[in-house]
Formats: C-alpha cells, structure tokens, sequence
C-alpha cells in the first residue's frame, strides 16, 4: 500500500488516429478538478504531465513512465487501444512490481465479468461507470489510508464495490475546462501547430439503449446536465483556436442546446463540429446543421446518424427514430435550401436484418434525396453493449470473430499491418467483429461495405452518373469477389485488404480518392 505524501500520479489518454486531427479526451482534467474540488489531498499529489500524444513506440513510453518515478499510473482504456494499454501495464508492472495501476473506460467489464482478473492481473483496480467519485476514494486511500468503506464503481480482485450515478450539483457549476486551462494551455503549445479536436458536451449519458452501443458502459439510462459555464469554456476554445467536437448523446435534446448552438458557430466557425445530433428532435436538428452550413464560402459536410433506414432492422437494434418518410422530407429540404451543405448518412453494416437488398434499397432512397457520400462502419462488438448479452446474440444469430482493424488510416503494404500488429502500436487493434447474423453472412457484409465504396466513388468522379447503374451492373462480380476476401479473413484474420494505395480497412476497398486508381478500380469490375 502507499501512503506517500507528494504522490506521482500520471494519466495515459492516447487517441484513435483520426482523419479530423487528434482527438483530445478530457476525462483526466474532470477527475483531476473533481478531486481538487472535493478532496484535501489535492496538493499531496505530483500531477505529471498526461499523456495525450499517439503512442507508436511501446518501449519508449514504457521508458519514459520508469524515468518519471509514475507510482500511480491511470489509463483510460477503449476497444482500439486496449490490448496496446494491457502491453504497456505488463510491461511497466514487470519492471517496477509496486506501482498502482488504475484503469477505467468503456472497455473494462470487470464488475459483471467473473474471469476479468485471469487476463488482467496487471491492473490494481478497475473503475466502472462515472469516474469522479471512484477516483477520489481511491486517490485518498493512496495517499493517506482513509478506508474505501463508502466508495463505489471500484473493482478489485477481491470485491466489487456498488454502482452510483455521480451527481454533484455543486462541481456541476464548475468547469473542469476552466479549472485546468494551464494544462490545456500547455498540450496546445506542445502540438506545435498540430491539429487538435477538444471532445466537449454539455450531457452525460443517453435514454436509449441501442443495441451496437456502449454509451454509460450499459449501466443507466439517465442523462446528466452540467452548469458550467458553457460561454467561457467556447471562449476558451476559440482563444486556442482549436477544434472542438460536441459529443453529447443527442445534441438538439435540450431547449438551451439550441442558444449553446448557435454562440458555438459563431465563435469557433468551422472548427465547430458535431457527432451525435438528438435521435428524435429533427426540427431542432436540421436547423442547427443549416445555422452552422450558413455564410459559408465553402462546402459544409455534417454527419446524419440512421444506422439503417429499415423498420425491422431499426427495432431488431433497439434504434429510436423517425420514420424515414418524415425524415427524408427533412434532408431534402436542407439539401434544397443549402446548397453549399452536404449531408453524409451514417450506416452501420451487418446489422440483423440486414441484406444486400435491403441495403440497395436504402442506398436507393439516399440516392434520391441527394446524398453525395455515405458513410459506412462495421459493427464491432463493444464489451459492454447490449449486443453483448447472449441472448441478443443467440435470437439474432449473431456471429463474432476477433479480427484485426486499422486505426483510420493506410499502411503502406500487408507487411506494414503485420509489423504493426506484432508491435500492439495504436495503429491497429483487434476486436471482436459481427461477421454474420440470421439476415447475411461475411460475403454479404463485404459486398454491403463495397456497394457504398463504390457509391461514393462514383458519385465523386462522375457525378452526372447514376451509381446504382453501375452497381447493379457489377454487382455479382462485386459479390464474388467479397467472397474471396471472406476467405481470405478467414485465413489471416484482419479486417483489410491491398488496393491501389496501400492497405486498407476493407470498407474503404472501393472508394478513391485518386482519379486514375478509380478508372483502375471500374476496369477491373
């Protein structure tokens, strides 16, 4: 146990790659002010510098925690940097057997996992859902002994304390992004120019339950409202000039998301950008996305969530929404009346239902409505997700293997994703991957992601050309040849395959971004 006076504390919150710039997550400035808020012991900690940067070289952060004398190190582990992370914490455990190791984050299941702790005997302790109080009880217990009686969402290998929503009415009025600016300040001027995106929101939590989703790690349904000063802390954004991501559940939810909205657009102009618009509130939706579209010389895109638009596929994933027939009516009106805005369906692929004509069909019906490019994920299963129930999984027939993904970006060659793999760098990661349901099997899943590469390519190069002539054109040939792929994932196990530049995630097979690459692509189907 430690009790030590001036303890060393050091966050690991490395990013995804991400074609937007670095995404920053700012969960250790939350619990870092909640604990400077709520506990004596703030100036008995040595707050070292958190780690934000993209981790490629294991053994030299593993050096760097060493020289550093970290004797409490946090990670906050998710799907694309958990095997990296539990490398790291072998690693550094394995050299210095007396530092603490907490670990939290929406891909750790120890408090509903019976065999957690046979895999991750490395960690000390693992904090489940809502962080601020866990970390404080464990913080104070570190640092001067005061018993972790009344604590909650801690696990340790010998017990599992209780879950607790956090609400403090009071921290709530406090913003974590003001409290810590120094530190902010000083990762801005660290990237050195580099682009960074600031993951803000004003609402934790979401009142539905999705079935791919793992939004508050399936532990609640409550959504909490913080009161901080949303005025200063875009103030402060704009004074960095940084982006700034809003990642509120369902942004449009609440009537005074609106007024935050438009002060946002107004203030950080394109560097604003928004990843989950309300579910429901369609209105309030399209005239946010028309407010930040407008008095713009450049093309605004913004992403539209649908995940699919079929009504068996929507209540087979648990998926509050509008009928597509008042929600087509709410594209084509943005669209018409903004020219300048393009609107990028969201879709996952392989979802129970699913098929390779119904998912023409919803192509179809984008198509007419005048999206330009959708955009398309593969469903992987998040740990703590309803779909990771067994039941969910046995009546849809869900099945589930443990590939290899790329972290948004090309390699340049197979050999380049092997190199990675084998050195567990955040550049790939493995994840357990929906490659079939009761509706389709990996073939169609393949031939799915493909019809919109295909899709969007067309409609980049030959924008005159109806895409669905020439899919439907190729598409046999398109199905026979996503049934190799399906063989050859089989075989080495990675979700990805070489095209015309490098290796990719095979969703991004068909789509080019290199005209003459394209021209090859369309002769070879």
């Amino acid at each position: 146990m430690i009790y030590n006076i001036m303890l060393r504390v050091k966050f690991i919150v490395s990013p995804d790659y991400n074609v937007r710039g670095r995404i920053v997550n700012p969960a250790y400035w939350f619990l870092r002010s909640y604990y400077k808020f709520s506990s004596k012991n703030y100036d008995k900690i040595t707050w070292l510098d958190a780690h934000f940067q993209f981790i490629t070289d294991n053994d030299a952060l593993v050096k760097m925690i060493i020289e550093e004398k970290v004797e409490v190190l946090c990670l906050s582990v998710y799907i694309w940097n958990r095997e990296q992370y539990l490398t790291i914490a072998k690693r550094v455990k394995e050299i210095n057997p007396n530092i603490i190791i907490i670990a939290g984050g929406p891909e750790l299941n120890a408090h509903k996992n019976l065999n957690f702790w046979d895999n991750h005997s490395v960690l000390d302790y693992v904090v489940y859902g809502d962080g601020e109080f866990a970390f404080k009880c464990l913080l104070d217990h570190l640092v001067d002994g005061v018993s972790l009686d009344d604590a909650v969402n801690i696990v340790t290998k010998e017990k599992i304390y209780p879950f607790k929503i956090f609400s403090d009415k009071e921290f709530s009025k406090i913003s974590p992004w003001l409290e810590m600016q120094d530190d902010i300040q000083r990762l801005v001027k660290e990237a050195n120019g580099e682009t960074l995106l600031f993951s803000w929101e004003m609402s934790r939590g979401c009142p539905y339950s999705c079935s791919f989703c793992d939004w508050s790690s399936g532990l609640h349904n409550k959504v909490n409202r913080r009161r901080g000063n949303w005025r200063e802390e875009i103030d402060l954004f704009a004074r960095l000039n940084v982006k700034v991501g809003i990642i509120d559940a369902n942004w449009g939810q609440f009537p005074e998301d609106m007024e935050i909205h438009k002060y946002a657009v107004d203030k950080l102009g394109d560097k604003l950008w928004t990843q989950n618009f309300s579910k429901l509130n369609k209105k309030t939706v399209y005239k946010m996305i028309e407010i930040q579209g407008n008095g713009r010389d450049s093309i605004f895109t913004t992403n539209i969530s649908l995940q699919d638009i079929n009504p068996e596929v929507l209540k087979n994933i648990d998926r509050p929404e509008v009928p597509w027939e008042e929600h087509r009516k709410f594209i084509l009106e943005l669209l018409k009346n903004n020219p300048n805005i393009r609107a990028n369906p969201e879709l996952i692929i392989g979802l129970p239902g699913q098929t390779p004509d119904t998912l023409m069909h919803t192509i179809s019906e984008l198509y007419e409505v005048g999206v330009i490019r959708i955009t398309h994920h593969g469903w992987v299963l998040l740990t703590n997700s309803p779909a990771n129930n067994i039941e969910y999984q046995e009546k849809h027939k869900l099945k589930i293997k443990n590939l290899v993904w790329l972290s948004n970006t090309v390699l340049p060659d197979r050999q380049a994703a092997i190199q990675s793999i084998n050195n567990k760098d955040n550049k790939t990661f493995m994840a357990k991957t929906i490659v079939g349901t009761y509706s389709c099997d990996l073939t169609d899943i393949l031939a799915m992601h493909s019809f919109i590469g295909l899709y969007n390519s067309v409609r980049h190069f030959l924008p005159k050309t109806n895409p669905l002539t020439i899919i439907n054109k190729n598409k046999q040939r398109i199905i026979d040849m996503s049934n190799q792929h399906a063989i050859k994932m089989e075989d080495d196990k990675i979700f990805g395959i070489e095209n015309y530049d490098g290796f990719v995630d095979y969703k991004n097979l068909w789509e080019y971004y290199d005209k003459n690459n394209f021209y090859k692509m369309l002769k070879d189907i």
